[in-house]
């Protein structure tokens, strides 16, 4: 006997509750790869990251819109990702400035959950890299005083000049996999993002396209830009380094922020990565990655306009009517 059901037919059981508890446990490689370079200094990062967002998330629902809190675990997943994509040496004052930002002025000003234009952890590491420039002009060394209560209240004190300053040398392979190297808290790790990556694509939660495009360009351009100089080492520590592995992963797959089809997040993840080589060969690298993030967030509604399934029986995919609907509209006249 067949038995019919109404409509929808295509039902999923993972929703808005259960996809970021999965999105922070694909964070915790990272987390825990943070805590062991940079010790108690991490921690607090994390935990001030993750309680102000949801914090002002829950102040701003209340007084502000006057609406109840409903209670979805993204606040914790975007402050977690905005402590680990900044330095360690970064003020905690500045940690805060940058949640606010993300949570009241990207996230809660916009609509609120799925309504943001920008990604919120992305969009507030841009605001404090132009807000208080100062933050990536020096990075620490990871391991060292790490556990120590100076640590904990000032930051690390043993500072480089730049982020990876090593380039090119064989004999770096285990750090570029491990992230024992000067960068931010939490992406430096390579090995640690891959799980979470591969965790993510195992639950069905990050779509592939937009990653796999953007890195995909990026190794492109690298052979292309570097000619009879590039070397297979080159490409790795190029795709590696910078942020790039850790946005192609937990930025390109924000369901808020990214094209809803296939050819959209092919678009959307090609686009980002010619960005990130422009800005990396004639801007400054430090901001490369957010920005081409961020640019492309705009141009999402554009794709998702354009770029979308052909409805069965109408004449193109952009439109809604049928043909002879189109042509009574061609002659002016009306429906």
């Amino acid at each position: 006997m067949i038995r019919k059901y109404p409509a929808p037919h295509i039902r999923k059981e993972m929703n808005i509750s259960l996809i970021y508890p999965h999105v922070l446990i694909a964070l915790l490689p990272c987390a825990a790869a943070a805590v062991y370079y940079y010790g108690v200094r991490a921690l607090m990062f994390l935990f001030i990251g993750m309680t102000a967002y949801v914090l002002f998330d829950y102040l701003f629902c209340q007084y502000v819109r006057r609406e109840k809190y409903v209670w979805d675990a993204s606040g914790l997943v975007s402050g977690a990702i905005l402590a680990l994509i900044l330095p360690p040496t970064v003020p905690i004052l500045y940690l805060i400035i940058g949640v606010f930002f993300a949570s009241v002025v990207i996230k809660q000003c916009f609509g609120g959950l799925g309504s943001n234009l920008f990604n919120p952890a992305i969009a507030a590491r841009a605001f404090l890299s132009i807000a208080f420039p100062a933050i990536d002009a020096a990075y620490t060394e990871p391991i060292v005083s790490r556990w120590s209560v100076t640590s904990l209240l000032y930051g690390p004190v043993d500072t480089v000049s730049s982020a990876t300053p090593w380039i090119s040398q064989k004999e770096h392979v285990f750090e570029l996999l491990s992230g024992r190297y000067p960068g931010a808290i939490g992406t430096t790790c390579a090995v640690a993002i891959i799980i979470g990556g591969i965790y993510l694509v195992r639950h069905g939660i990050l779509r592939v396209e937009a990653p796999l495009s953007y890195l995909i360009v990026l190794s492109l351009g690298y052979w292309l830009g570097r000619g009879a100089q590039a070397t297979v080492f080159g490409m790795f520590y190029w795709i590696f380094t910078g942020g790039i592995l850790f946005a192609a992963v937990y930025a390109m797959g924000d369901y808020s922020t990214t094209p809803t089809t296939n050819y959209g997040r092919l678009i959307f993840g090609a686009g980002a990565a010619i960005l990130t080589l422009l800005i990396r060969d004639f801007g400054n690298p430090s901001y490369a990655v957010g920005f081409a993030v961020l640019a492309m967030n705009i141009t999402v509604p554009v794709l998702d306009l354009y770029i979308r399934p052909r409805i069965y029986s109408m004449p193109n995919w952009f439109s809604s009517r049928k043909k002879e609907d189109v042509k009574i509209l061609e002659k002016g006249g009306e429906l």
